[in-house]
This record gives C-alpha cells, structure tokens and sequence, in this order.
C-alpha cells in the first residue's frame, strides 16, 4: 500500500508543484538503500563513468558504507 501511496503523492507533486526537478541528477538505491549492490550499482557506475553531464546519486541509509564509498571516490556521489 505504501507503494501506491507514493506514487499518488508523486503525481500530484508532479503537476502541483512549483519547482520542477533537475532531469540532470539522477537518484540511485538498492535494496532498502543498505546496499551498494546489483544493477542499480552498475548502472550507477555506468553513469558516472560515461554521462558527464548527469549528476548520479546513490542513495546509503549505513553511515560506515556511505563513508567507505565515499572515500574511495573523488567526489560526493552517495547521500
């Protein structure tokens, strides 16, 4: 039920809100956002490498994960 609560929320923020969201920032998560891991990781990765002109994010609800991903790349990518 929550997923459709969600998507009803989307849509009515979608044509009700005053600020439209950025089409060059891209939001990532994986499984309960705990995890860097499956396709979401690699099209993350893919993204990063390849559209320069996309901002990818990935979202990381563990703190000791987001900090060990984030050292290791350059830039503030997981949130």
């Amino acid at each position: 039920m929550s997923k459709i609560r969600s998507l009803v929320l989307a849509e009515f923020l979608k044509h009700f809100a005053k600020k439209k969201p950025d089409p060059y920032i891209w939001i990532f998560s994986s499984t309960d956002n705990r995890h860097y891991n499956y396709n979401s990781r690699y099209l993350f990765e893919y993204v990063k490498e390849n559209l320069p002109e996309i901002t990818p994010l990935f979202v990381i609800n563990d703190p000791e994960l987001r900090n060990s991903l984030s050292s290791k790349y350059e830039k503030q990518y997981f949130i």
